[in-house]
């Protein structure tokens, strides 16, 4: 009795052994699973789309490591040079916020680049930095670090390079098209924070009754975006730009009025303005149609002068 009774222990054993090994095989696959999910975030993962070749390219700034999407045409030729856009999102948006419009400016001849701002998301991590922390002067420094890049790429035309930033990216587009001057060949603004921090003066006696923390549209961030805007104008610093201008805005927008674009288009050195009917702050069908019905004809008529 007591000999099968340790057979039946030895048995139990076994399964017990087999069990363990099948669970380990199981967190296995899925660490590596987790390994492969994790290098789409890498330098140089890339992937295919309908009409363009995805290149994950990061561009360093100030120490941080930021993660782009470098939009190709399918028949890239590294030999030949490119004229290149340079998309920056909006507050909580991404990088694949632009995947429509890099695929239509690449069918157009042209090359993509998208990143995430640091600070610019609450749900991206792609690139560290919490939003918590969001900061216009750092995501300015972000776009000048990025555009320097991408034009030293060798297989771009640094002579056309055009910035088209959305929202709060455009607001940070029109902060560092002061200091870029020349370095971009046109900018393109889609409902364009310009009048970002405007209020402020209404809102505080002086910089210092600022709250450690703020909101911004249900986001909490440090008090200090509001310090660095406190002194700044973003419609006068776009202004030291003399290069062409191209404003979308929808005259349903209730985050941004169109009425912001119809002054900056008024003051800019050489701006259009297009009004998109019935379309309300964010990406729609109806401003996608605008930018693919506008934006290479608007470069075309500057761009060949």
């Amino acid at each position: 009795m007591h000999q099968n009774h340790g057979m039946k222990e030895g048995g139990l054993s076994t399964v017990k052994k087999l069990v363990f090994i099948l669970i380990l095989c199981l967190c296995l696959c899925i660490t590596a699973e987790s390994l492969a999910a994790g290098r789409k975030t890498d330098e140089g993962y890339t992937t295919t789309g309908e009409d363009y070749t995805m290149i994950v390219h990061r561009v360093d700034s100030d120490g941080v490591s930021i993660y782009g999407r470098l939009y190709l045409p399918l028949d890239f030729d590294e030999s030949k040079t490119y004229p290149a856009f340079i998309f920056s999102h909006g507050l909580n948006n991404s990088a694949e916020g632009f995947d429509s419009y890099a695929s239509n400016v690449v069918k157009n001849g042209w090359i993509g680049y998208s990143f995430d701002f640091v600070g610019g998301s609450a749900v991206q991590r792609r690139t560290k930095g919490s939003i918590k922390t969001l900061s216009v002067l750092t995501q300015k420094q972000n776009l000048l670090d990025i555009t320097a890049d991408i034009r030293a790429l060798p297989f771009v035309d640094s002579s056309r390079v055009v910035l088209c930033g959305a929202s709060m990216g455009g607001a940070i587009t029109s902060l560092a098209i002061e200091e870029l001057g020349n370095q971009v060949s046109a900018v393109v603004l889609i409902y364009p924070a310009l009048s970002l921090g405007n209020n402020l003066h209404e809102q505080f006696a002086s910089k210092d009754e600022i709250p450690e923390k703020v909101d911004i549209n249900g986001l909490t961030v440090h008090g200090q975006f509001y310090a660095e805007l406190w002194d700044l104008n973003i419609l006068e610093s776009a202004l030291n730009y003399t290069g062409p201008v191209l404003i979308l805005h929808g005259d349903a927008d209730s985050t941004v009025p169109v009425s912001v674009s119809i002054e900056a288009a008024s003051l800019f050195a050489d701006a259009e303005l297009v009004v998109v009917p019935g379309a309300n702050h964010g990406f729609s069908q109806a401003l996608y149609k605008a930018f693919e019905e506008n934006v290479f004809r608007f470069l075309k008529e500057k761009m060949s002068k």
